[in-house]
């Protein structure tokens, strides 16, 4: 009894496993590839078992070898859900039956036709890049991704598609589109399909909509912006690709408001640019005006030009960059092209974020509304942060910064300034100016007690540290991150050495003896400090030293220096950011740097050797004296276009010449003056005490001339020159140059010289010879 059970349910067992295996059927799928014989073609199906014919296996999984252009390849397998023949060079791919297929990618081919409808399970499809001219995909109805870009489309059947969340189908000649029936859709990728007309009225989960690249303009506009669905988060629709030539779409300012009550904010693709936000950046219509405010940023780095640098930038309203290769999508975090080393930022900037670029300065103007300022690992030598009320959180440790200023700063809850050049004065001011912190319990990080050797120069004694604790701020020692960046605690050190301030500037002559000259600092009451020599007099502005060494150095933040006829041959004012006003005239100085003194507003150096001059680091210049020096050509042009732009209001003055000094050698052409002129900047000639209007030189190199040759004459048989009565005689050749001279003659010379033009000046009279 026992044995016939079991042979009945033996029985029963082989019979329902039968009926399994009937109920299992095969898919067939088959393709014909182009590619030439052996060819690794990659061809994976599941399950895994399934059956690749006429195509050779190759060694590796998923892997087979073409047999020549025109095989056929045939994938079979019971219960075929999954096949994938992306990249095999296919011109065509046939389903034979599948109906449990749901996958298919078969993307980068040839197919120009492709029939699914015997795959009423697809859920994923896949097949951009190919030459597919038309799909219906209505009988699909369980589709939930559809990726048909970049084929030849110009229909698009999709029918009811309750399932489908994300369609592409970018890149095609679509002539209309019908997405009624797709309720589910969130993501729509219909870029450049030459569509005018898209109706999204009935897609109400969507957020992301790419739709650039179209001819949706005038009404159409009106009517796609009108019928988009109330967004159930933020949606973000790309109308447009400002850096395609080839755009289409026209949208204005008002579709943008529009699209916003809807809850969509409006995107420019940007070529698909991207930032820690977002892809590409918010576009807010063809005929918008930027807003952008007052408040400047100016950096400067030494890197050079078509190098880039990296910025983080966050703004209320509207930003511009100057110098820079890149024009739009200029907030988050972005690498700039340098066109200058300059740059300079425009708008109501709120964080700025800047390390690592080799800024060499970094400057502010027309208000300052950071709340976030990193400018961390640069090369910063001074730093002017005054007034920055809303600055919260602040970092520009491991730069070169020898003042720091942040009075006015009374928000800061973090400092970190460590790895700095602060120390003296420099380091006091900046310890006392700090805000009471009685409310914010602020922190400062100060000095780096572990840096390595070299990197931290700071100088923090213990009554700098006892100003900042009455204020209610923690000092603190990064100590190279201890305590999980947390640093340690900081009381200070004790002096070593007589404190001095951070400014000076060095004077060099070529003889050690006393030297007096005036000069005054920003501290009336402030006694400078000698190196190379000891201060033998000084009454708050004359100062007298007697010099040990040819180069004497004078510490303290000077604003006026006057250092006239003292046989000098050099002078460092690069430490002086404070300048205002510097006459060094009739020495013997041969280069002079300006550019660390942002604040100069008077230069005189005239009467010197000078050969080149950049006046382009000091805006607020309006007074410039040269004569006497030997800037021609290219210099005198290169100094022209570096002087800063002024304004009919406030107009700069140059002299460059003045024809009683001897030694003048300067040569301003008229085209030089014209530059001048256009950044309101008049170069002047000196008669006597007065300053007159200069209209440059000829190109040829020989100033305009007067045609008065009263009292002189020129005997071209005997090459003598000859005046009425006894005068200073002055002879220039035709580069302006002084070849010869006589004082107190009636007559000089030619013989001598070489055959050519020259200029005569002689009792107030000019005369041009051909000798």
């Amino acid at each position: 009894m026992v044995k016939q059970l079991l042979k009945t349910s033996v029985a029963a067992i082989s019979i329902l496993l039968a009926g399994n295996t009937a109920l299992a059927e095969v898919g067939i799928v088959k393709v014909k590839t182009d590619a030439p014989a052996g060819t690794e073609l990659r061809i994976q199906a599941f399950p895994y078992d399934s059956e690749v014919s006429g195509a050779d296996k190759s060694d590796y999984f998923g892997m087979y070898k073409s047999k020549g252009p025109g095989t056929e390849i045939t994938i079979s397998g019971e219960q075929l859900t999954q096949v994938e023949v992306y990249g095999c060079q296919l011109t065509e791919l046939t389903v034979v039956k599948a109906p449990d297929l749901n996958i298919v990618r078969c993307y980068n081919n040839k197919i120009s036709a492709l029939d699914l409808s015997a795959c009423p399970e697809l859920s994923v499809l896949d097949c951009h890049n190919n030459k597919i001219s038309a799909l219906d995909l209505s009988s699909n109805t369980k589709i939930e991704k559809i990726d048909a870009a970049d084929n030849a489309l110009k229909s698009l059947e999709l029918g009811q598609q309750a399932l489908l969340t994300e369609l592409k189908c970018g890149g095609n000649p679509l002539e209309s589109i019908d997405l009624s029936q797709c309720g589910a859709l969130e993501s729509l990728y219909i870029q450049n399909c030459g569509l005018s007309n898209i109706d999204l009225s009935k897609n109400p989960k969507l957020n992301w909509v790419f739709a650039f690249g179209n001819n949706i303009k005038d009404t159409a506009m009106d009517t796609f912006i009108a019928k988009l669905p109330e967004a159930e988060n933020i949606g973000y629709v790309y109308m447009v690709n400002t850096l395609n030539p080839e755009e289409s779409n026209v949208m204005f300012y008002r579709h943008m408001l529009q699209a916003l009550q809807s809850g969509w904010v409006t995107c420019d693709y940007l070529d698909g640019a991207s930032s820690e936000s977002m892809i590409g950046a918010v576009y807010r219509g063809v005929d918008y005006v930027l807003e952008i405010s007052d408040n400047t940023i100016s950096l400067t780095t030494s890197r050079q030009i078509g190098e880039t640098i990296s910025l983080t930038i966050s703004a209320e309203g509207d930003v511009a960059i100057e110098g820079v290769e890149e024009a739009a999508d200029l907030t988050g975090k972005k690498a700039y092209t340098l066109k200058s080393q300059t740059v300079v930022i425009k708008g109501d900037v709120r964080k700025f974020e800047c390390p690592d670029n080799d800024i060499t300065d970094l400057a502010f103007s027309n208000g300052i509304n950071l709340t976030h300022l990193y400018c961390q690992n640069n090369k910063i030598e001074n730093l002017d942060l005054s007034g920055a009320d809303k600055l919260a959180l602040f970092y520009c440790h491991t730069n070169a910064l020898k003042t720091l200023n942040v009075d006015g700063c009374t928000s800061i809850t973090r400092m970190d300034c460590y790895k700095n050049k602060l120390k003296g004065q420099a380091m006091t001011s900046l310890m006392t100016s700090l805000y009471d912190g009685t409310a914010n319990k602020p922190i400062i990080f100060v000095i780096d007690t572990k840096a390595a050797e070299g990197l931290e120069n700071n100088v923090v004694l213990k009554s700098d540290v006892a100003a900042a604790k009455a204020k209610a701020w923690t000092v603190k020692d990064w100590s190279d991150g201890d305590r999980y960046g947390m640093g340690v605690d900081y009381e200070g050190s004790e002096p070593t050495e007589p404190e001095r301030p951070a400014q000076y500037f060095t004077v060099t002559r070529p003889t050690s003896d006393h030297l007096m000259f005036s000069v005054k600092f920003a501290d009336d009451g402030y006694t400078p400090q000698i190196e190379g020599g000891t201060l033998s007099g000084w009454n708050g502005e004359s100062l007298t030293v007697n010099a040990s060494e040819e180069t004497i150095k004078v510490y303290g933040d000077a604003t006026e220096i006057q250092l006239l006829f003292a046989n000098v041959s050099a002078i460092d004012v690069s430490e002086l950011p404070g300048l205002t006003k510097l006459n060094v005239a009739l020495n013997d100085i041969s280069t002079l740097d300006i550019s660390k003194n942002t604040k100069l507003a008077s230069l005189s150096c005239e009467g010197n050797l000078l050969k080149t001059l950049d006046a382009s680091k000091c805006p607020d210049l309006t007074y410039i004296n040269i004569y006497g020096n030997d800037i021609s050509g290219d210099n005198m042009t290169a100094l022209v276009r570096s002087l800063p732009q002024r304004s009919e209001d406030n107009y700069g003055t140059l002299v460059v010449i003045d024809r009683t000094y001897t030694q003048n050698a300067n040569v301003c052409l008229k085209s030089d003056v014209a530059i001048a002129l256009g950044k309101y900047w008049v170069p002047c000639e000196k008669v006597g005490t007065q300053l007159v209007q200069y209209e440059g030189e000829d190109p040829s190199g020989i100033d305009a001339i007067s045609a008065a040759e009263a009292g002189i004459s020129f005997d071209a048989a005997s090459k003598t020159i000859r005046t009425a009565t006894p005068t200073t005689i002055e002879v220039y050749n035709i580069a302006g140059r002084q070849v010869a001279k006589h004082e107190q003659a009636t007559e000089i010379s030619t013989a001598d010289l070489p055959a050519g033009i020259y200029i005569v000046r002689a009792a107030g009279n000019v005369l041009k010879i051909a000798n």
